[in-house]
């Protein structure tokens, strides 16, 4: 089993944990919002080479859609709460109508329980991959598999 550094982050798996962990531990709504999102980035955006910067809004929603639902009529709820998530996200750091406290605090509980979500999975079942989200969203057969 690999070694986890979550005090000091060697890895993207170290960096979601690590930043999961300082949302918990955050008074400020803001910045819990915004770590428990780099948490849910960390998870569901893994390096894609080929990938360009404008369409990590839509595949953090693709991925996070497959990777945090167990059923097919639950994926468009999930992509939606992604895409709120996102979009709070992108008004805190790049401006726009900045929300209003209860929003914030409303985001932060939803944020906080989809982070929570993935990084249960993913520390019992092992971090996706970029390969992994592929497969999943695709339908592909496992590697090894016919």
């Amino acid at each position: 089993m690999e070694k986890r550094s979550i005090d000091k982050p060697k890895s993207t798996h170290d960096l979601a944990l690590h930043r999961f962990c300082s949302g918990v531990a955050r008074t400020d709504d803001t910045d819990a919002v915004l770590d428990f999102t780099i948490a849910l980035e960390s998870l569901l955006l893994p390096l894609q080479a080929n990938a360009r910067h404008n369409e990590l809004s839509y595949r953090f929603r693709l991925h996070g859609a497959y990777y945090l639902t167990d059923q097919a009529s639950e994926r468009q709820d999930m992509s939606d709460r992604l895409n709120a998530l996102y979009t709070m996200r992108s008004r805190l750091v790049h401006g726009g109508k900045y929300p209003t406290a209860d929003q914030i605090r409303e985001t932060r509980k939803s944020a906080r329980e989809l982070a929570q979500r993935g990084l249960m999975q993913a520390v019992h079942g092992g971090f996706p991959t970029d390969k992994d989200f592929i497969r999943m969203v695709l339908g592909a057969p496992e590697e090894g598999s016919e």
